[in-house]
């Protein structure tokens, strides 16, 4: 009701490229599984990823693939569960 955080904690990144950063989190609940969706940032690239929520680690879980090309910089996606299913929203021009 108040907003207030509940709690909190630092997630250790396991999987990832050194210097590569996080951001753009976007938790979902999928099969029993706390999945965070975001971008992973490196030199030249910026490219959506899921990853796993385990104690108190943050795993590289999957990548998921645009059926196009994306821009260089790429943001503009979302995923959902419908049907038992996983799937992703893109949008070409938001």
């Amino acid at each position: 009701d108040t907003l207030e955080p509940v709690r909190s904690r630092t997630l250790r990144k396991v999987g990832y490229p050194e210097g590569s950063r996080i951001e753009d989190f976007r938790c979902i609940t999928f099969d029993g599984m706390a999945l965070v969706v975001h971008t992973l940032v490196q030199p030249g690239s910026i490219k959506p990823v899921i990853s796993r929520i385990v104690d108190d680690t943050l795993q590289r879980f999957d990548e998921f693939t645009l059926p196009m090309t994306p821009a260089k910089v790429e943001k503009n996606w979302v995923l959902f569960e419908h049907a038992g299913a996983l799937h992703c929203l893109y949008s070409l021009d938001p």
